[in-house]
């Protein structure tokens, strides 16, 4: 269970990780880009936003449903591209994503706090085109800072170039 408090400890502090990146940005810079087809920062920080929403639902449903199926098949119908452009990623102001993210990432390690089944606590879930596997709390926690990471480092990568 240490081992736990110390996951969560660490996930509590990606809000902050993230904003540190974010504060460096200018207006001008949010549309840069690695290359002419990839994601600016601006439509970065709209993914991050939008998946610690999707994945706080999972927290919620995971902690009252254990054994269920966390269902994103309407989420898997379209492309995260798709997404983006029906979900405007790259006109939309950033400041209400950031705050979206700082909210829900709070909420989820509040709920978490609580928790006392991190290891056991779980769902099915499917990426597509792969087999069902089983998620656990701790499981999609330590995905979801992977997740943040990767594209903090993209980020960085696109402010480098």
């Amino acid at each position: 269970m240490a081992d736990w408090k110390s996951t969560l400890d660490d996930f509590a502090k990606c809000a902050d990780r993230f904003e540190a990146v974010l504060e460096q940005i200018s207006e001008k810079d949010l549309d840069q880009s690695l290359e002419e087809n990839s994601w600016s920062i601006r439509q970065i920080v709209h993914h991050l936003a939008d998946a610690a929403l999707i994945w706080s639902m999972f927290y919620r449903q995971v902690l009252g449903d254990s054994g269920g199926e966390f269902q994103l098949g309407w989420y898997w119908s379209r492309s995260q591209d798709e997404w983006g452009e029906i979900w405007q990623y790259s006109r939309r102001e950033v400041d209400s994503s950031i705050a979206l993210y700082r909210t829900c990432n709070q909420s989820m390690v509040d709920l978490l706090r609580l928790s006392d089944c991190p290891g056991k606590n779980h769902l099915l879930f499917s990426f597509p085109g792969e087999v069902s596997q089983t998620m656990t709390v701790e499981d999609t926690v330590r995905w979801q800072k992977i997740h943040l990471k990767q594209h903090l480092i993209e980020i960085n990568r696109i402010l480098e170039s």
